[in-house]
Formats: C-alpha cells, structure tokens, sequence
C-alpha cells in the first residue's frame, strides 16, 4: 500500500512539475518579447475604428447589435467592379485582410477568443485586452492542457516508462509544437487563431481522452460534454486545426465509444436473473453507447450550427467563412484545391529548411517553388526542422501492432493522415506561411511523443542493463537536443515575429 501511495505521489509530482515547468516558460518567453506586460484597450473605443484589429473591430460590432464592421466603404471603392483584385483597388482605401461582401466589411477570423476573453475581460474590468494579452492567455491554457495530454497519453501507451522520464516527454511535446513561437507573432491579431485554436484543442484532447479512459457512466458522460465544448471552440478559432483534429477524433469515437468491450462490471446491475442477464448488459451498453455520443456531439452540434447561420447571415451560405472574399495580397477567390500541389505542401510544410541570414543566425526560410500558378510565400519552415517531430513516423508500424488498442492505433494514423491533408489545404487555399503550422504542429507533437515512448518502451525491455541504461540516456538525450533546437527557433528575429529583447534571458541563452 505504501509503495503504491509513493508512486502516485510521484506520478503526480511529475505531472505538476511538467506543467509548472510549461506555464514557467511561457512567462519566460512572453518577458523576452513583450517587457511592459499585458496591456488593455478601452471601450467604448476612442480612436477611429479603422485603427483597431479585426477582433476588436467584431467586438465592436456585436456589441451594437450588428454582424459587419461599423465602417462604410467610400463610393470609389464601391465602383471598383472587381475589390479582390489587388490592381483594381490599387491607390483606394480599404480595411486590409478583411472580408468584404455587397458593400460590408466583416472579420473572417473566428469568434471564439471574443466570447470566451474579450467579451469577460470587458465586463470583469471595463475594457479588452490587447491582441498580446489575448495571446498569454491562450499560451497559459495550452501550457496547462497539452502537457496534460501528452502525459496521459504516452501514460497509456506504456506502463514501463517512469513518470519522470513521461514528464521530460510531455514538456518537450508542448514545446516542440510550436504554440509558444505562435504567440510571439508580429501583428498578433493574425496569430490569436493559431493560439487559441491549439489550446482549446489541447483542452479538449485531455478532456476526450480522460472520458475514454473514465469507468464510472456519469464521469465519462461530463468529460464527453466539456470535450465537446472543447472542440466546438476550437472550431470557431480555426476552421482547419479542427478538421485535422477530426482525422484522429473519429477513429477515437469509433474505437473508444462505439465498438468498445463493455465488461458486465460496468453495468452493475443490482438485482437482475440469470437468464436476462445478457440481454440487460446488451440494453445497458447500447443505452451507454447512445449516451455518450450525445453528450460529446451536444456542443459540436450546437457550435457547428452556430457557425453556420452565422455564415449564413453574412454571406448568404452556411459553408461559407469568407475566406474568398478577403482584400489580401491577392484575389483569394482564384485558389483552389490541386492534387498537383500535393507534393509542395510536403515539401513548404515538413522539409522545407530554415534559412540563415548573412551573420550565420538561423531566419526564417523563403524558399519558393514555380508550381505553375500563383502561391503565397511568406516566412516559413518545415515541421521536421524541429527533430523531436520525427517520432511522428512510428504511427505506422504502431498501426499494424494488433497488441495495441485499436482507438490509439487508428486515432494515431488518423492524426497522421489528417496533417498532411491538412497541410495541403493550407497550402491551396492560403499559401505557405509558419503559423499554418498550426493546424498540425500539435498533433505531430503528440505523434512524435508517442513514437518516443515506443522507442522508449523497446529499450526498458532489453536484457542487459548497461545497454538498456545507454537506450535510456540517448533518449533522454534526444528530447533535450529537440529542446534546444526548438528554443534555437523561438529566438529567431525576423519580420514576422515581435522583436525579442537581446538583454532578455531567453535571447542570451539560445540567440
């Protein structure tokens, strides 16, 4: 009894100690790039609406009961016959990157971080919070969340790792997904989605899997709900992280909740013959079963038909976001998806190097392909320029291991699968930039966890002890070399990210 007390004890102190180690580097990042702290901007506004971010300008717009930004184009934008070409509307103002549409501008960006932080904030403290209070924010739930996630996860995959060798994984994972360098974006208000997108999908992983993993009917039943919630949100941040969720999410259900072996345990029933007794476990799972798909489709229901008739109100269709009608660097309307493209998205998203600049310090990479039609190329690098991401490729092998559960068999192909059909999305539809990273770069984190802790569980089973030791301190090893590759990139300075102190801890360490 003693012995197993300490080892929860110490399965417990691991998880805390991976946590508060994530929410300790956040802090640490956000001082090195943003010294004066969170700031707030008053409301009603002060300044001309035209000044204020999209975020802040949908905010505006809900709160005097309207769905489009309280700004009147000028009559000779008006006339122009095509907005969304960039030459006809050359030398004429307009609210850049918005959505335009029979005469109205709008936000395209989703509304999840103004119902769950701005809208709060405001009537906590009279005022919102700036774009980069709103990016602390979602660091600290992700930093919270996803080292939760990694842990129960890799917890399950392997029960011969010690949880202080989980916890150096789970922290690795959190980092090496890239949501910390996310938040360090300049112009934030085009990074709140990639934030806030991958913390509500860290909440809602944990809370899915915990509900799997849940004995009692009730405890999975409301860990389904708030998971849901969850995803709905996520939704509503990003469009696109949420589908490439999906890819992983619906083996899960299948697996996890559908075909599941209900054991007659579960069913506890009290008094019930002999002879009913397999038809009332039948009953009892099937009711079960019903059960826990409503309380996990309940809020993605909800959200889904929210963004719906949103869609529907602004722009005339349910399935439309107003992706196409942005005043961007080019007419969006012309994107379309091309299996052609398939092989670039590979290339921009997963290999694609960093560049260097001319002292020999790591840059963003520009490296652009002539693929035969216009694509957007910004500052960007390949996934696998952060090594811990290689772990990703054991989804495979772990997909034919019959000795695994099938819900982590599928739900890790499935998320293998989802990122790069998602990165080819990306790609088509937006372009190459390093924040569409976003919509994969968690899920690949939790595929490269769980690739390590493979390799990890094949060294704990050798025989020899010195061999087994010397697998152990190479892995180890790894994870921190992944560490300090992946902290090498959050200290880039580049156009695309807020300027970093260089009297800054962080700057010193790894600039």
């Amino acid at each position: 009894m003693k012995i197993r007390l300490n080892e929860k004890i110490i399965r417990y102190a691991c998880i805390f100690g991976a946590v508060a180690l994530c929410i300790a580097t956040v802090f640490i990042y956000f001082a090195s790039f943003n010294p004066l702290g969170v700031t707030t901007v008053p409301y009603p506004l002060e300044g001309n609406i035209t000044v204020y971010d999209p975020y802040v300008q949908q905010f505006d717009a809900f709160m005097k009961g309207q769905l489009n930004i309280d700004y009147e184009p000028s009559k000779s934008f008006l006339a122009i016959e095509n907005p969304y070409d960039p030459d006809q509307r050359a030398g004429k103002y307009f609210l850049y990157d918005r959505a335009y549409f029979e005469g109205q501008y709008y936000s395209y960006f989703g509304t999840a971080p103004i119902f769950t932080v701005m809208l709060p904030c405001y009537y906590l403290f009279g005022a919102l919070p700036s774009a980069t209070a709103i990016q602390l924010v979602f660091m600290l739930i992700f930093a919270l969340f996803m080292p939760l996630l990694v842990f129960t996860v890799t917890e399950n995959v392997t029960k011969k790792a010690h949880p202080v060798l989980l916890a150096l994984i789970a922290y690795a994972a959190t980092v090496c997904s890239l949501q910390f360098l996310f938040g360090r974006g300049h112009t934030p208000f085009y990074y709140i989605a990639a934030t806030s997108s991958m913390a509500f999908l860290a909440t809602f992983g944990f809370l899915f899997l915990k509900g799997l993993l849940a004995k009692k009917r009730w405890s999975r039943l409301t860990l389904f709900a708030l998971s849901g919630l969850a995803f709905a949100l996520c939704f509503h941040s990003r469009v696109n992280t949420a589908f490439a969720a999906a890819f992983a999410v619906l083996p899960c259900v299948i697996f996890g909740i559908i075909l599941k072996k209900r054991s007659a345990a579960d069913s506890e029933p009290s008094t019930v013959s002999q002879k009913g007794f397999a038809a009332f476990c039948k009953r009892h799972s099937v009711l079960d079963i019903s059960l826990e798909l409503v309380a996990l489709a309940f809020f993605v229901i909800i959200g889904f038909a929210l963004a719906f008739a949103y869609n529907h109100a602004r722009f005339g269709s349910m399935l439309d976001f107003g992706a196409k009608y942005q005043l961007t660097i080019a007419d969006v309307s012309t994107y379309k998806l091309r299996l052609s493209d398939f092989g670039y998205s590979v290339f921009h998203y997963f290999l694609s190097p960093l560049g260097t600049k001319e002292n020999g310090a790591l840059n963003l990479g520009y490296s652009a392909a002539n693929i035969g039609h216009y694509l957007y190329v910004d500052g960007h690098f390949g996934l696998l320029a952060v090594p811990f991401m290689w772990g990703a490729f054991a989804t495979p092998f772990l997909a034919f291991d019959r000795t695994r559960s099938r819900t982590l068999r599928f739900g890790a192909l499935g998320a293998l699968v989802g990122s790069f059909v998602i990165a080819w999305v990306d790609l088509c539809l937006g372009g190459v930039i390093y924040r569409y990273l976003c919509d994969f770069s968690l899920l690949f984190a939790l595929l490269g966890a769980i690739g390590l802790v493979l390799v990890l569980e094949k060294a704990l089973s050798l025989k020899k002890t010195a061999v087994r030791y010397i697998c152990v301190c190479a892995i180890v090893l790894f994870a921190l070399l992944s560490l300090y590759a992946v902290f090498k990139i959050m200290a880039i300075n580049n156009v695309n990210l807020l300027p970093m102190q260089k009297d800054s801890f962080f700057y010193r360490l790894f600039a």
